[in-house]
């Protein structure tokens, strides 16, 4: 079941865009296709790499907490596209991710309505580059072969009502 592409952006409280609807997968009138999805849940960002000894080779892994956030991401991911009846696109891509974060219960009433309303910059941890590999590394699969056909990628955070982070993936002419 195909959904019209992302309408126009809202403002709901948070100096970020935020978008209107929860996912998409849609082709253009020029034939290529976009992938949207809204989660309503916190960005976590890419953890450090584990390494485990086994036997004479050293093993690297990804720790429990980020596994389970991108396979999350990824479950969402793969549900849109099947919708979609969408295989993983093969060409250049850009991205655009906007991760929101509520402002901390520890701050006065005034101060969290500017942090809201984007006076305050969200320069705080997670950091943006470590949320887009966790993104990037979640959508691998089912809305793209490999994360090296990005080619343009624009990542932000901000302070917003609730935490959540929107994805757009869209296909480069």
């Amino acid at each position: 079941m195909n959904k019209p592409g992302p309408q126009k952006p809202a403002n709901r409280g948070s100096g970020l865009q935020e978008w209107t609807r929860d996912a998409a997968c849609d082709e253009t009138e020029s034939g290529s296709w976009h992938f949207f999805l809204s989660l309503p849940y916190r960005a976590l960002p890419k953890g450090r790499p584990r390494f485990r000894k086994a036997g004479a080779f050293v093993r690297t892994y990804t720790d429990a907490k980020t596994r389970k956030y991108e396979e999350r991401v990824r479950a969402e991911a793969v549900l849109i596209m099947s919708e979609s009846n969408r295989s993983p696109s093969l060409g250049p891509l850009s991205v655009i991710i906007n991760a929101r974060f509520k402002p901390p219960k520890s701050w006065s009433k005034k101060k969290q309505q500017k942090a809201v309303a984007g006076e305050i910059p969200h320069m705080t941890k997670p950091d943006v580059d470590n949320v887009q590999k966790a993104i990037l590394d979640a959508l691998e699969g089912p809305v793209y072969a490999n994360d090296k056909q990005v080619v343009r990628a624009t990542v932000q955070k901000g302070y917003a009502l609730e935490d959540g982070v929107d994805i757009i993936v869209k296909e480069e002419a």
